[in-house]
């Protein structure tokens, strides 16, 4: 006798419904949204902590440098405008490292005027470049480059005189009575020329000792373009042309400071 196996019905009664029941609880359990995660605790800043701290005046110890006293007496002292040994100088004698350092800085601060030391020994050239320096308002520049001239060649007696009269031409008193010092230690036996340092050495500083002794009188008194100067800076007589390139060129220059008009 066979044993009775009982029908599938039996193990499953409802297929459709159990099977719709286990594909629903698969997609719930996808769709469920993930567990949050609990949020991070801030840390907490003490600011009272913080506060007191910048309140409270730090305790340092004094430092003390024993060469501030030198530095302010050497500031004190006031720095001539050249001394009677730079006629002694002679950039010639420099070496390497030093000369390019000259000559980059000659590059550098007279640009399109200078590249570099060898050009400064032309004496007509830099006493050209320095007269149109000094008539574009820039005497200083123009006395710089004359003494960079000076100490590159310094037997060249123009531009000695040329720095001379510009610095007279700026009522430069004290840089003229150093200068002239100066010029008096190498050129003692240019008279013509000394004589004439003194008369315009009594103008600026008419109590130094450095400009004694007897004025003479000149036939001409006005000579050169300026009145009372001996033209040193070899300035040409006809100004017409120089004075209306100096014109033009403030002109262009208030031209690009004016600020641009808007429509």
């Amino acid at each position: 006798m066979s044993a009775l196996r009982p029908p599938a019905s039996s193990w499953f009664p409802i297929p459709g419904f159990t099977f719709g029941f286990w594909r629903r609880a698969t997609a719930s359990a996808r769709q469920a949204p993930p567990a949050a995660k609990p949020a991070a605790v801030k840390p907490q800043v003490d600011f009272e902590r913080i506060l007191a701290g910048v309140r409270d005046t730090p305790q340092l110890e004094m430092i003390e440098w024993s060469g501030d006293g030198c530095a302010r007496a050497v500031q004190a002292q006031p720095t001539p405008a050249c001394e009677p040994a730079d006629e002694a100088f002679d950039a010639a004698t420099l070496d390497a490292r030093r000369r390019k350092i000259r000559e980059r800085y000659i590059a550098a601060r007279f640009a399109g005027i200078a590249k570099g030391g060898a050009e400064l020994t032309n004496e007509d050239d830099v006493i050209r470049c320095a007269r149109l320096l000094f008539e574009d308002e820039r005497a200083q520049d123009a006395v710089e480059l004359l003494e960079l001239a000076i100490e590159e060649r310094p037997g060249n007696t123009g531009a000695w005189l040329a720095r001379l009269e510009i610095l007279y031409l700026v009522r430069d008193a004290a840089g003229f009575v150093e200068a002239a010092r100066a010029y008096r230690v190498g050129h003692a036996d240019d008279a013509p020329a000394w004589n004439e340092i003194c008369r315009l050495g009594r103008a600026l500083a008419p109590h130094d000792a450095l400009f004694e002794g007897e004025l003479a009188v000149r036939d001409h008194e006005h000579y050169g373009p300026w009145p009372h100067t001996p033209n040193w800076i070899r300035a040409p007589w006809d100004l017409t042309a120089e004075v209306a390139a100096v014109d033009f060129h403030h002109a262009m220059k208030r031209a690009a400071c004016a600020p641009v008009a808007r429509a």
